[in-house]
C-alpha cells in the first residue's frame, strides 16, 4: 500500500494542472455538500424553537362562494383570533411571498409592460 501511495504522489507531481483541477473539484464538491446539508439540517432536521412545537397549527379561511380553495388569514383576523380565542395559548402570523425569476409575467405568461 505504501508503494501505491508513493506512485500516486509521483503521478500527481508530474501533472500539476490535473492535480490542481482535482483538488479544486473536490473542494467545491465538499463545500457544496456541506452548504446543502447545513440548510437541510437547519430547516428539516432540527426541531422548532417552540415549546410543544408539535402543537402548532396553520389557520386559513375557506371560501366556497368566491373561489375554490383556501386563503390565508388577514392581519385583522389574526388579531381577532388572538384577542377572542380561548382554544389557543398564543396566536402569531406571518407573511409569505413568491417571486417570478424567469423574466415572464407571473400570471399571464407575458413579460410585464412598463
Amino acid at each position: 500500500m505504501l508503494d501505491n501511495l508513493k506512485f500516486s504522489w509521483r503521478q500527481l507531481r508530474k501533472s500539476p494542472a490535473f492535480t490542481l483541477t482535482a483538488a479544486l473539484t473536490l473542494a467545491l464538491g465538499i463545500g457544496g455538500v456541506t452548504a446543502v446539508f447545513s440548510v437541510v439540517e437547519a430547516v428539516l432536521l432540527r426541531p422548532l424553537q417552540y415549546k410543544d412545537s408539535a402543537q402548532l397549527y396553520l389557520l386559513h379561511e375557506h371560501f366556497e362562494h368566491l373561489f375554490e380553495g383556501d386563503a390565508n388569514l388577514s392581519a385583522p383576523d389574526v388579531l381577532t383570533f388572538e384577542r377572542e380565542s380561548r382554544a389557543f395559548t398564543g396566536v402569531g402570523g406571518f407573511i409569505g411571498a413568491s417571486f417570478e425569476a424567469s423574466g415572464r409575467g407571473l400570471l399571464s405568461g407575458r413579460a410585464p409592460s412598463g
